[in-house]
């Protein structure tokens, strides 16, 4: 992962650790709740995002690089490819969605 998605992240986090194994590093928000889950080494960058679902649906037919999530609830989370593809600053937005949508499902 470069430098300038690290910080991104890094900045909206209240913690990462690296609970399911070295090879993925977990965002949590302030609440405690992932917010974000990247797949460390892989090119390009994979990383699951909390998502809602109609957003969800409506990404991955929008493009390629969006699917549901593999290794978590894919009703609550998206992987996204960090290819050309994403338009700029999509993929920053839709992190910073997580972080709102981490905090509610803390409140539930």
């Amino acid at each position: 992962m470069d430098s300038q998605r690290e910080n991104f992240l890094n900045s909206l986090a209240a913690s990462s650790d690296q609970r399911f194994g070295e090879e993925y590093q977990v965002y949590a928000s302030d609440s405690g709740e992932m917010f974000a889950m990247v797949y460390l080494g892989t090119r390009p960058l994979q990383i699951d995002i909390r998502c809602d679902w109609q957003l969800s649906r409506s990404l991955q037919n929008q493009y390629e690089s969006i699917m549901p999530a593999r290794k978590l609830n894919p009703r609550q989370w998206i992987t996204v490819l960090d290819t050309p593809q994403l338009e700029d600053g999509l993929l920053e937005d839709l992190l910073r969605q997580a972080v709102v949508q981490a905090d509610r499902a803390a409140e539930v």
